[in-house]
Parts: structure tokens; sequence; C-alpha cells
């Protein structure tokens, strides 16, 4: 009898929330409850079990094999068991979408256009979360996620569903005061003279743009910032002049912030995917937010093209 007994709720509910941000000081505060409530609640559902569900890092908590099979199956339960509830309340009238999405494309890129959407689709709320993507959070409160992948990185699955959004591009943007303090004009044999800013994590972007460019001299200079962000405003503060996703840079262009006076776009490997549960995929509200996202692109980088 025991055996078949269901462990508490709240310790699934810590479990899940654990599993997804990998941190108890991060989960903590989504149950609203501290950190050694929360850590209590995971050694009942471990002792529960008989079952060592993470692996207890100095900052991380990371899943089992054990715990990487039971999170699977819980999240599938939530998920039905969020489903019949909502089956048994009045319908709603209002849609709600948690779009999980990297800071910067929800930062610089969708934040500032989900008014649009709005206005085509006002019964379709849309939040957006920027925590880490993972697959596995699909279905346990997040229904789709963006994401930046490389094709030959995606593996086919039955259960999820991986529909190409645009491709990651890269131009060269700079202050317009930057620009006319290097005498209105430049090019990427310049750029022997001039410091360039680039992201962190893709040191690959410089030579892929200069090759694009049609080659050159290397940069006097290489400045790698981690943020996004940061890196932008760099650019825009006249420090020099940065290598950024085409999509990231939309909105300075649009505002006169930065120019780009190369009119180089250089092609990567990795585009923007959406990525959805097969089960999810007769969603109404997921079907409208993602072809009005898919569309939405598709002009943006219409445009840009008619810009290069």
């Amino acid at each position: 009898m025991l055996a078949s007994k269901l462990p508490p709720l709240s310790a699934l509910e810590a479990f899940v929330a654990v599993a997804h941000q990998q941190s108890l000081k991060a989960a903590a505060p989504e149950l609203n409850i501290s950190v050694s409530a929360l850590s209590r609640r995971i050694q009942t559902l471990e002792a529960h079990l008989g079952l060592a569900l993470f692996e207890r890092g100095a900052r991380d908590f990371r899943l089992t094999r054990e715990g990487a099979a039971l999170l699977e199956g819980v999240s599938a339960s939530f998920d039905l068991l969020r489903t019949s509830i909502n089956d048994l309340r009045p319908v709603q009238r209002r849609l709600t979408l948690r779009i999980g999405a990297p800071p910067g494309f929800s930062g610089y890129w969708l934040a500032p256009r989900l008014a649009r959407f709005k206005a085509l689709q006002p019964a379709v709320d849309v939040a957006i979360d920027t925590a880490r993507p993972s697959l596995s959070r699909l279905g346990a409160g997040v229904h789709a996620l963006v994401m930046v992948a490389e094709d030959s990185s995606l593996q086919p699955s039955d259960r999820y569903v991986h529909q190409w959004l645009a491709p990651l591009r890269i131009r060269a943007v700079c202050s317009p005061e930057f620009l006319a303090a290097a005498g209105g004009t430049l090019s990427a044999r310049d750029l022997d003279e001039q410091v360039l800013l680039a992201a962190h994590d893709h040191p690959q972007w410089v030579n892929q743009w200069l090759r694009a460019a049609g080659g050159g001299p290397a940069p006097q200079r290489v400045d790698y910032f981690a943020s996004t962000p940061v890196l932008l405003e760099a650019a825009a503060s006249g420090l020099g002049v940065a290598l950024v996703s085409e999509l990231m840079a939309e909105n300075h262009l649009d505002q006169g912030r930065l120019v780009d006076p190369f009119g180089v776009c250089a092609d990567t490997p990795a585009s923007y995917w959406i990525v959805t549960r097969t089960a999810d995929l007769a969603s109404p509200g997921l079907q409208r937010f993602t072809g009005w996202l898919t569309d939405s692109l598709a002009e943006a980088f219409g445009r840009a093209v008619a810009m290069a």
C-alpha cells in the first residue's frame, strides 16, 4: 500500500521548479517559499522514492538519469492536469501564452512588437520568459521556445516540432558620430585603424563578416562583450564598430542611434527556430502567435535585404 502512495504534490512542484532552474536559490521565489523549505521538499521526494534525483554541485543542481526520467513524466502529467482543470471551468474568452526566448531577442526585437500582435489578436495575451531555454519547460508553464541553433544540432523528435523562423545574419554597425569622426565613410579595409566590438560567445563572427565583406586587414583591436545589450550601447556611445545580429540592431538603426556604413550582411550557420510540443500544434492561440511571428520576421528580413 505504501509503495503505491503518491508523493506530496508540493514536493513534485518543488522538483519541477528546481529541475528547470537548476538552482534552489532561483527556484524558491517561483514557489514563494524559502530556500530551506524548498530543500526539505526535495529531500522529502527523494526519501519517498528512495532515489537521488539531483547531482548537487557547489552552485547548481543537475538531474540524475532517474531525475530526468521523472521530470518528463511529471511535466506531462502536470500539463494533463492543467488541461483537465481548465476543461471544467467556464469557457474563457482570453488565451494566455508564455513564450520562452533569449533575452536579446526578447528585449530588442520581440517585446517592442508585441503591441502589433495585440492589436491583431486582442484575445491572446503573451508573456515572455527569458530563463535558460530547455525543452523540458514545454508543457510545464511554457507553450513555445524561440531559440538560436545550427541546423545540424537539432535532433528529430516525435514529441517536439522545430519550425524554422529566420536566418541569423550579422551586420557591422556604429554610431553616426563615430562614422563622422572617421570621415563619413568606412570600408572593411579601414578596420585596421578601428576598434571592433564583438560578442564574447561568437568570436567566429569576426572572420565570417570579414569574408562576406571581401576580406581586409585584421582589426586594430577587438573588444569582446558578454551581453548583447551592453554591446549595442557601447556601439551607440561611439566606442567602435560592433558586429551584431541584424535583428538585434534593427530598432537602433530605425531610431538613427546606429548606422551601417558597410552595407554587408554576413550569413552564419545558425538560424532562429520556434519549438513547440506536437501535442500543442492545434492550440488556436499558439497557431496565431506562430503565424504572426513567422510573418513579422519575413517582413523584417525582406526589408533588411532591401537595405543591404
